[in-house]
């Protein structure tokens, strides 16, 4: 995360590497003496206030590209949501139709495909006591399979009540599958919000 103001002594960090702002910013110190630096380079120029909010803004605009989509596995069905991970909403986008936990392939590719995630995030069902159970083994392997066949990262999350949970906010008497992969989204979501402040 950015922080700092390039003119406050007290602030002395600068824009990470990679940040949109990094060449602006070098270009303005390199040239700092030239003539009508000042009009070239306004970012030397903010106030404390106005460089943490340039910095929230970059902040946005770099999360914006980022979008998960988590999934509910299951041996016959597997749930799918998206995360936007800038605006902190999640959808449910359906269902992966599964024979003995081996996904769809046609089905599963539409989905990534159509959706273009930076991130894939598998709800593992462990056993109460946080032990691994026979599902969450198979859901790990299913992980596995999907990152090295997108080529993504995938991250794992605990969702011991993420069935129950979908089934409370269904009006079916059957847990939703792409509900509980919503679930299984709020809580990374929410993990990687936490890890942020």
């Amino acid at each position: 995360m950015l922080d700092g103001h390039p003119n406050n002594s007290k602030m002395n960090s600068k824009p990470i590497l990679g940040s949109p702002v990094l060449p602006i910013y070098k270009f303005c110190l390199t040239n700092h003496t030239n003539q009508g630096f000042n009009r070239l380079c306004p970012i030397l120029e903010l106030t404390s206030t106005e460089w943490d909010l340039l910095v929230a803004q970059l902040d946005l605009t770099m999360s914006v590209r980022r979008l998960a989509l988590s999934f509910d596995f299951g041996k016959k069905h597997i749930g799918v949501a998206s995360i936007e991970v800038s605006s902190r909403t999640i959808n449910p986008k359906g269902i992966v139709k599964a024979n003995n936990g081996r996904p769809n392939l046609p089905q599963l590719d539409f989905i990534v495909q159509t959706w273009k995630p930076t991130d894939l995030v598998v709800g593992l069902p462990l056993h109460m006591d946080a032990r691994p159970s026979t599902m969450s083994r198979a859901a790990q392997k299913f992980g596995t399979f999907l990152e090295k066949r997108f080529d993504l990262p995938v991250h794992y999350v605990d969702e011991r009540l993420s069935s129950d949970e979908a089934a409370r906010r269904s009006e079916e008497d059957e847990p939703d599958h792409a509900l509980a992969a919503v679930v299984i989204g709020e809580s990374w979501l929410h993990e990687i919000v936490r890890v942020r402040r």
